[in-house]
């Protein structure tokens, strides 16, 4: 019977994970450090499963809501109650997708150097105090897929940290971690800002492209387990939150830390809203950051002139949008595939970076619809498994079979083609076998060619391609 990755945690991990704690109390912090990761080997089959699902997290089935009391003896229900209301979306019907896995799963393993995460509030980002408002009922993902997200709006009540912050947070957090925080009457969290006005993603419930009108945010590591929420209930933290079943792989960290009042944490039992204020306030101390580096939610409506022309081409068409800092990328996309046409905002300098290649609308004419294409090729391999092209997989294991397009504008025109990529696996030899096969579509027909093939007419040796890894041949993976 598959379990699911929660399940690898219970009790028995975080008691020994304790036992291991109580020898090193009185070490220095160094120590301590040390002692967590020792803890970690303990839960090394958890933290590989749940390195490898990571990866694949939209792969991942989250476990079924559930109510149980937690050590602080309160009730911890999973339940969220969705409303639609007030999120500022613009809807547009799409169609297609840029890949579609057919068949996923993961590789197991053993994770035994496996560093545990840092469990901590990050006090450089955007910090709020804040009340649940609304939770979205669809899911969202990205332009290129991966991640799958539930939408959340907060009412912010303060600003600790962080500039022109508006007064509602479109929050993002992955659909795995999505879970109630209305039962609580305030929480503080650390953000970075993920997009502005214009922002795209698919809402992948209704295969409809959403705009967002108001920046959106998210937590650091796109992981609220990890320290970056904390609430509080009749003016005291409240650790039921981190107690949650879906957020127990940092809880399991956390826990220690909170028993032994670890210093690494901004909170501790017991602790009022004013302690953990003082906290944050020496631990921006300690880290030597300067309020004239607190960051500030970039607005495109108030942007600088430089950045203009920028934003406005961004309107030409379809783009995904990428925020990391102060750094912005745009990448185009086509009939929900993406394109070779990228470029690049700095919002250090208010600088303007493009690339080589950029689509008109002649371009664009007459290109195949690769996102439909993709769809309608994943359904027929999900009737019909295909077999791989270079090797006989034998008795090996379907890890994943995976179906994408792309478009890449050459001096000779689009070149439009479909990657299917395989991958198997062997669990007695630990090794991973790919296979890949590339279909080309021009003059109103279809063709098939070698890996060397594309890689010349695309020019270079570009990253869609994987590594240079021979098919069929066994690649290892690490055990520790």
């Amino acid at each position: 019977m598959k379990k699911d990755i929660m399940s690898y945690c219970g009790d028995e991990i975080l008691d020994a994970a304790d036992k291991n704690w109580n020898s090193a109390v009185n070490k220095p912090k160094s120590g301590r450090v040390a002692f967590i990761a020792a803890a970690a080997l303990i839960g090394a089959a958890l933290i590989a499963v749940f390195a490898v699902a990571m990866s694949m997290r939209n792969s991942v089935t989250p476990p079924p809501e559930t109510t149980h009391v937690t050590d602080s003896g309160t009730e911890d229900d999973n339940s969220v109650r969705y409303n639609e209301s007030g999120f500022g979306l613009i809807f547009t019907k799409s169609k297609g997708t840029d890949s579609i896995y057919v068949v996923s799963g993961t590789a197991g393993g053993s994770g035994a150097e496996t560093a545990p995460p840092a469990i901590e509030f990050r006090v450089g980002g955007i910090i709020v105090k804040v009340r649940q408002k609304s939770v979205h009922s669809d899911t969202f993902t990205g332009l290129n897929g991966g991640t799958k997200y539930r939408l959340m709006s907060f009412d912010v009540l303060d600003v600790v940290r962080g500039e022109n912050v508006p007064d509602t947070i479109l929050y993002l957090v992955p659909e795995y971690y999505s879970v109630d925080m209305s039962r609580y009457d305030f929480l503080y969290m650390s953000l970075m800002q993920r997009g502005f006005e214009g922002f795209l993603m698919k809402d992948v419930t209704t295969n409809e492209l959403c705009e967002f009108q108001s920046p959106v945010f998210v937590t650091s590591w796109e992981n609220p387990s990890l320290g970056d929420v904390i609430a509080f209930n009749d003016g005291v933290f409240d650790e039921s939150l981190w107690q949650n079943d879906k957020w127990l792989f940092g809880y399991q960290f956390a826990r220690m830390m909170l028993e032994h009042s670890s210093d690494e944490l901004v909170v501790k039992r017991g602790c009022t809203e004013q302690y953990m204020l003082d906290r944050i306030e020496e631990k921006i101390g300690e880290l030597q950051i300067s309020e004239k580096d607190a960051p500030t939610v970039f607005y495109a409506a108030t942007a600088p002139d430089e950045l203009k022309t920028a934003l406005e081409y961004a309107k030409n068409g379809t783009f995904r949008c990428e925020m990391y800092g102060k750094n912005v990328s745009f990448q185009r996309y086509i009939n929900g595939c993406p394109t070779n046409e990228s470029f690049y905002i700095w919002l250090g300098d208010n600088t303007v970076n493009y690339g080589n290649v950029s689509y008109s609308g002649t371009d664009m004419n007459g290109l195949y619809d690769l996102g439909t294409e993709v769809e309608r090729i994943s359904a027929q391999f999900k009737e019909n498994i295909p077999k791989p092209p270079h090797f006989d997989p034998g008795k090996k294991e379907l890890l994943s079979l995976k179906v994408e397009g792309y478009y890449n504008k050459t001096d000779d025109g689009v070149l439009q083609f479909i990657t299917t990529t395989w991958t198997y696996i062997a669990r007695d030899d630990h090794a991973l076998y790919y296979d890949q096969m590339f279909t080309v579509y021009e003059n109103g027909k279809t063709r098939q060619i070698s890996r060397q093939e594309l890689s010349d007419l695309l020019g270079y040796e570009a990253g869609i391609l994987g590594e240079s890894y021979t098919y069929g041949e066994g690649v290892v993976m690490p055990m520790y």
